[in-house]
């Protein structure tokens, strides 16, 4: 009865070594892509706290089109990128 339990927490001990291990991996891996996620996060929440701007919002995008939107966004994309660098 003692081996099995001496056994069984062994194995405990190698499963959380693993687990402290493979969290340890996870989170090296998201670390990236956290950044990107958190404004994703903020304007969520955003939405959720300002419904009624958000509506209006999404009403002016849907009556200005998605061409002229498009177009708008390829001319401010190497503004945008100039910025940034600054």
């Amino acid at each position: 009865m003692m081996g099995k339990l001496r056994n069984l927490e062994q194995r405990r001990d190698i499963l959380v070594r693993r687990s402290i291990a493979q969290r340890a991996l996870v989170s090296l891996r998201v670390q990236p892509a956290a950044k990107g996620l958190g404004a994703v996060d903020r304007a969520i929440a955003f939405a959720r706290a300002h419904p009624v701007l958000t509506g209006a919002a999404a009403a002016g995008l849907v009556l200005i089109g998605p061409r002229f939107i498009a177009r708008w966004l390829l001319r401010a994309a190497p503004l945008y990128s100039l910025i940034r660098r600054l």
